[in-house]
């Protein structure tokens, strides 16, 4: 609970002092009969607003964190590369902090959905960036609520399987997916 809590106060920079706490644990029980994970929700007294973190109880590391949003747009916000690229720099940041990695990236990318009108779906853009071991730190940026809500830990393999299925669901409703290179 106290690496969740340090966790979430190091990225989205609130005081740990002033919250309420909440721990669910995973059902499923690992291979010698302990939990697997631990999820643990941070409420900011001052703010009202809520966190989430899911600890592997196994490695005892945090790897995935989210301030939770009101609610997702849908399509309301138009296409803004240059926004983007800005907002690349601060989700760099984010993952450094989030991973306690300074060793440089070996890819950095910007990814989100449009549709034919150029409105950005869902108001989300991704930021991914890939460690030289083969990790990858997700970082999710919320356009119409300008915020970064999400960011997760994930093996490069399963990153790119979950990207393809993205980019495959996004087609189905007839949105094209953007990829950029930052440089």
């Amino acid at each position: 609970m106290n690496i969740a809590k340090e966790t979430v106060a190091r990225v989205y920079g609130i005081d740990i002092h002033n919250v309420d706490v909440d721990v669910e644990h995973d059902m499923s029980n690992g291979s010698d009969g302990t939990f697997s994970s631990e999820y643990v929700y941070i409420t900011d007294k001052s703010s009202g607003i809520e966190y989430s973190a899911a600890v592997d109880m196994q490695s005892v590391t945090v790897y995935y964190v989210e301030k939770n949003l009101a609610e997702y747009s849908s399509s309301s916000e138009l296409e803004n590369k240059p926004l983007y690229e800005q907002k690349a720099v601060e989700a760099e940041n984010i993952a450094e902090k989030f991973m306690n990695y300074n060793e440089g990236w070996s890819k950095k990318e910007i990814e989100y959905a449009i549709n034919s009108e150029k409105m950005l779906r869902k108001g989300i853009i991704d930021f991914y960036f890939t460690t030289k071991d083969g990790n990858v730190c997700k970082v999710s940026y919320s356009q119409s609520e300008d915020t970064f809500y999400s960011i997760c830990v994930i093996d490069e393999k399963v990153c790119e399987a979950m990207r393809a299925s993205y980019e495959e669901a996004s087609q189905e409703q007839e949105n094209a997916v953007i990829k950029t290179i930052i440089k």
